[in-house]
């Protein structure tokens, strides 16, 4: 459940023009997981949050047919977030961990634009950036009353087993440059440099036994990035056009990983990784009534540097306690890809409208995506690998050619690719020392569905 509310307003003041944003943002939110992959009551969890977001912002701009054209700014945000995630055993006991938050973020930005000439341009700009987030940790345990045979049961009142302070401030200040030039009316060549800032925060999954995690916080990510492209229309603005190269390095890169320790999944930094490639998006006006859009991709996202990333698998860990007695055994990923990023992807989406008579246009859509193979949580085992895959998508709407309500009937996923989108195969330690594969739970994609659609524009 979720409330939004917004207000902005614009002012002119002489030559100058002044903007103002206010927005508020609340939400409740209640997840049940049954993460066990069985059909028994073994492990169960949940996960609420209670969240009150409210921000400012303000510009002031001049107007940007001159030579130099600027805009200054300022923004506010101050949230509370209260984020628990109880946890029941079939043995009878729950623990549960709960973060309070309270979060304030400051900024002071501009952007600036120097026309060099009628084809040339110099953008620069910058964000200063403060962010501070204060909280506790809050630790609990309950256990099923006599008598009760499951964690469905009654939970007595929670026993609070701790309470524990939390601090993670944080401020950066961002630049970024660029240039663009204007080869023609059509087509436009730029460059651009920046530097990204991402905040720190609290990790909220708790340990057994109401015990608290291994971190309890982790540190902001930052990323610079360099990136060359192009816009255009070309064929007579037929055919849209858009290709960007780029070149991303990042720090502390927030990453999730497992600790058998505490049997819990906890939020850390990466060392660094970096992302390097090609994108490309656009539509081709085939016809009057038929359009193809298209993007892609095509790069690499590694790991340049993260030791002791985590535990090992069972098939390392077994080996490494063997000739390591006593000695944790973590790996080390720097080389490997990042989780979640093939070598390559491919976007097609066709669109068909056509007069059905009446004063009716049907319209037929749909979208293909083709992807290269990856693993879902890096080079680890090869139970967390996905195969390339296709999945298409599909959709038939009519609407009057003047009016205001639409009916339509879609196909989602209708080759029934369910591709695996999370895995736990690559954590899990085997309790035997025969030569294996991890054994977890995984989660799929929701596979092949179908529905209708009514809309009314109002």
């Amino acid at each position: 459940q979720a409330d939004v509310f917004m207000f902005s307003a614009d002012w002119d003041i002489g030559d100058l023009t002044l903007s103002t944003i206010t927005s508020n943002l609340q939400y409740d939110k209640f997840h049940v997981l049954d993460p066990d992959a069985s059909a028994l009551a073994v492990f169960s969890a949940e996960r609420v949050e209670f969240f009150d977001q409210t921000a400012q912002e303000i510009r002031l701009s001049s107007p940007t047919d001159q030579t130099f054209s600027w805009m200054v700014g300022a923004y506010y945000q101050q949230h509370d977030l209260d984020s628990s995630i109880p946890i029941y055993a079939a043995a009878g006991a729950g623990f549960q961990g709960t973060v309070l938050e309270d979060s304030e973020w400051n900024s002071l930005f501009f952007s600036s634009t120097y026309n060099i000439s009628d084809t040339l341009r110099f953008n620069f700009g910058a964000r200063y950036q403060d962010v501070r987030k204060e909280g506790q940790f809050l630790t609990s345990v309950a256990f099923l009353p006599p008598g009760a045979q499951a964690p469905g049961a009654e939970f007595p009142a929670w026993t609070q087993t701790g309470t524990t302070p939390l601090l993670e401030e944080s401020d950066d200040t961002l630049p970024e440059i660029g240039l663009q030039w204007d080869m023609n009316d059509d087509v436009m060549l730029y460059a651009k440099y920046s530097e990204a800032f991402k905040a720190g925060g609290f990790v909220i999954s708790p340990a057994p036994g109401g015990r608290l995690p291994p971190r309890l916080t982790f540190k902001p990510e930052r990323a610079d990035g360099i990136e060359l492209g192009l816009k255009s229309f070309l064929a007579d603005g037929r055919v849209q056009l858009n290709i960007a190269l780029y070149d991303t390095d990042y720090e502390d890169l927030q990453v999730t990983v497992f600790d058998d320790t505490t049997s819990v999944f906890i939020t850390t930094n990466a060392a660094e990784a970096n992302t390097q490639g090609i994108e490309w998006d656009g539509r081709w006006a085939v016809t009057d009534n038929f359009t193809l859009g298209f993007s892609g991709s095509l790069g690499e996202a590694t790991y340049s540097n993260f030791p002791g990333a985590d535990q090992c698998n069972s098939k390392l860990a077994k080996e490494f306690a063997l000739a390591n007695p006593g000695v944790a055994c973590t790996r080390d990923l720097s080389g490997t890809d990042l989780p979640h990023t093939p070598d390559w992807t491919m976007v097609l989406t066709p669109q068909w409208n056509f007069n059905l008579g009446a004063n009716l246009v049907g319209y037929v859509s749909g979208s293909v995506l083709f992807s290269d193979g990856y693993d879902i949580a890096g080079e680890l085992d090869p139970l967390s690998r996905i195969d390339s895959f296709e999945r298409v998508d599909l959709r038939f709407a009519i609407q009057p050619a003047d009016g205001n309500w639409e009916v339509a009937i879609y196909g989602r996923d209708i080759t029934d690719e369910q591709v695996f989108i999370g895995a736990g195969a690559i954590d899990f330690q085997s309790r035997t020392l025969a030569v294996d594969y991890d054994g977890g739970g995984g989660t799929p994609s929701r596979g092949a569905r179908y529905g209708v659609q009514l809309r009314y524009f109002f």
